[in-house]
């Protein structure tokens, strides 16, 4: 049963004049009677393309069953509507979460990183890249934790594809101020420029605004060639989240940029503790030295999880500790 339309924009991500209502929907399949909200596109409308583009975003969220990416419920079909019932997330979006707090204390936004990691993982183990990560593209759900840190949910399939490791995509596509430039630059890409974006929003989180601003794409390809960008003075980020943004995620050659491997190995997302705010607003993690200088040996290169004076945990205590 339909309650009402509670929003409109436009369907997918797909170019073109076709556009998307979302309505709140009565499901009782379940039993619990709970209002989830539903996107609906006019079939009619619709181009070969497009219809072929919705099958495979169907497709795609229908594999895809984990916390941290929004559900797909049904999909219901009349004569000339299609209507996807999705999950409803009704903490809105992480571009509203941010923007009504003008940032995020640093251990907030290493949750929220946490929780983007492990939507990520799910896209990683099908071969998918997002191609479209934002804040507005991350749905907050139930709080969790007792410190009631929000949930995120990767949304808007519209623009994934399955990509294998070794292959290039080329289309353009996705949100400038968040696109990767390989992406931007019209380079063939990897997924790994799904983690140039995740860098963009965990940059963001932390200072309230994105790394790259322009009037233009080509004023943004240019500022973004000339990264890292710089971090405000006023913003208080540990050096590891600096480390992090500027040297591992926020790289303009795909090549040097962190893995996923290795970004699903940093401390901040292996972490599976809760994240104390406490008065100075400080988070240790511990690692095990062994476990850190083996596996940068191994990558030859700096560890990113080590001492932020030094960088080298060889020079400290069989365990050492990562502030943030």
């Amino acid at each position: 049963m339909f309650a009402g339309c509670c929003g409109r924009g436009t369907w997918c991500g797909v170019t073109g004049d076709l556009r998307a209502w979302v309505w709140l929907v009565a499901w009782n399949g379940d039993g619990g009677g709970r209002a989830r909200p539903g996107e609906g596109g006019q079939r009619a409308r619709l181009s070969k393309k497009q219809q072929a583009n919705l099958k495979l975003e169907q497709s795609i969220l229908k594999s895809l069953d984990d916390d941290n990416v929004v559900q797909l419920y049904e999909i219901m079909k009349t004569e000339k509507h299609i209507y996807l019932i999705m999950e409803f997330c009704g903490g809105g979006d992480l571009h509203k979460f941010i923007k009504d707090r003008g940032s995020l204390p640093e251990a907030v936004a290493i949750h929220c990183l946490r929780e983007i990691a492990a939507g990520l993982r799910v896209l990683q183990d099908r071969n998918l890249i997002h191609r479209d990560l934002k804040p507005q593209n991350l749905l907050i759900g139930a709080p969790v934790g007792p410190n009631g840190m929000p949930s995120l949910k990767l949304a808007d399939f519209g623009l994934a594809r399955y990509i294998e490791e070794e292959d290039l995509a080329a289309t353009l596509c996705g949100s400038p101020t968040y696109m990767a430039p390989e992406v931007l630059s019209g380079k063939p890409y990897s997924a790994k420029a799904d983690l140039w974006s995740v860098g963009a929003i965990f940059f963001e989180m932390l200072t309230g605004m994105p790394p790259f601003v322009a009037s233009n794409h080509i004023e943004l390809l240019r500022k973004m060639q000339r990264a890292p960008p710089p971090i405000p003075r006023a913003a208080k980020i540990s050096s590891t989240s600096r480390y992090l943004i500027q040297s591992c995620l926020l790289i303009v050659n795909p090549a040097k940029r962190i893995s996923f491997d290795e970004f699903f190995t940093h401390p901040y997302v292996t972490y599976k503790g809760p994240i104390a705010l406490g008065a100075a607003g400080v988070e240790h993690f511990i690692l095990r030295q062994r476990f850190e200088i083996g596996r940068h040996q191994l990558l030859g290169r700096p560890c990113i999880a080590a001492h932020p004076q030094c960088g080298n945990p060889a020079k400290h205590d069989p365990h050492f500790r990562v502030t943030i």
